[in-house]
């Protein structure tokens, strides 16, 4: 299984851990597997020229990680094998720095949470360990959709907020 980096780890997450926020995006794009640094994608580019325009401040208080970390060559396709090895790293990420509020983004939210943006973009996902689960478009909507990315923007603000006590009542609770 292919780590996306020589020495066959996988990919460390961008930003702050030990904040205890968690934004996923799909995947590693083609930069930062090659630079092996997820500081180097365009989708890390995008959220934190949201956030960073929105706060004013390039304090890093969540951390940023691909769902899909794993494959057998560079440009395979994940199948149910993939995502299940992937979904082990994410856990141990997860479990490791015991994170509390996870936004999860583009396809890791069916791959994750088996459930899809649009029903759940609302709605704030309670497990049965208290973790809050969020759900968001990609940010690579940029590039294609701009009505999608304008509720990207807005949705990643509102997640922040949230996160941060600024607004807590805009989201319908969902218990797993």
């Amino acid at each position: 299984m292919r780590l996306f980096n020589k020495k066959g780890h996988n990919l460390s997450g961008y930003g702050n851990p030990f904040k205890r926020n968690l934004i996923v995006v799909s995947n590693v794009d083609y930069i930062s597997y090659k630079k092996q640094n997820m500081a180097y994608s365009s989708q890390v580019e995008i959220i934190q020229q949201v956030l960073h325009s929105f706060k004013g401040s390039e304090e890093l208080d969540y951390y940023i990680v691909p769902f899909i970390r794993c494959c057998e060559r560079v440009a395979c396709e994940p199948d149910t094998n993939v995502i299940s090895n992937c979904l082990h790293y994410l856990a141990e990420d997860i479990s490791k720095y015991n994170f509390s509020n996870i936004m999860l983004l583009g396809s890791s939210v069916n791959r994750f949470l088996s459930v899809s943006v649009k029903d759940y973009l609302d709605s704030v996902i309670i497990s049965s360990n208290k973790r809050k689960y969020y759900v968001n478009y990609s940010p690579l909507t940029k590039y294609v959709n701009d009505d999608l990315y304008k509720v990207f923007e807005t949705k990643l603000v509102q997640w922040y907020n949230t996160i941060n006590g600024l607004i807590v009542d805009n989201y319908k609770i969902v218990y797993l």
